[in-house]
Formats: structure tokens, C-alpha cells, sequence
């Protein structure tokens, strides 16, 4: 059985959001800054891209609301609703 690729993960598939780790191991082998097509949100999955985001705070802001915001795209609500 092949390895499986970082296409094959999503955090709206909830055996993946339940244990990630193999998402993010393909994140960090395979594009350490991702974007999961299903949800729209980014991920910094590898010490280097996090310290690069860190300091290009122009790029990589948190000022987008997103930490009070609870209405998100259907599939990213629903894993949202279901981790309580």
C-alpha cells in the first residue's frame, strides 16, 4: 500500500481532525504553508515556515477576526460544531 499524499487529508474529514498527525507529517513533507482545499483555512506546519510567518507579519496577520468568528463555510462549521 502507497503512502498517502497530503491531497488524501482534510481536517473536514473528522477520523483526520481526530488525530492529525499524519496530515500534518504530509504538510511538513509536502507544503509546509497549506491550504486545506476543504475548509479554505491555512496551516504552518514546519518550525522554519513558522518562524518565517512570525516575522513577516505583513503576510502572515491575525487580524482577520477569525478567533471571534463562529459562521464559517458549511463543511469547516461542522467540524467546528462537532469538536464542541
Amino acid at each position: 500500500m502507497s503512502e498517502k499524499t497530503l491531497a488524501d487529508y482534510t481536517f473536514a474529514d473528522p477520523e483526520v481532525a481526530s488525530c492529525p498527525f499524519k496530515y500534518y507529517e504530509a504538510m511538513r513533507r509536502e507544503d509546509p504553508v497549506h491550504r486545506d482545499p476543504q475548509l479554505g483555512f491555512y496551516w504552518v506546519a514546519s518550525e522554519e515556515a513558522v518562524i518565517a510567518a512570525a516575522k513577516d507579519w505583513q503576510s502572515f496577520t491575525s487580524d482577520h477576526g477569525l478567533q471571534q468568528r463562529r459562521s464559517f463555510s458549511p463543511k469547516a462549521q461542522k467540524v467546528w460544531d462537532d469538536s464542541g
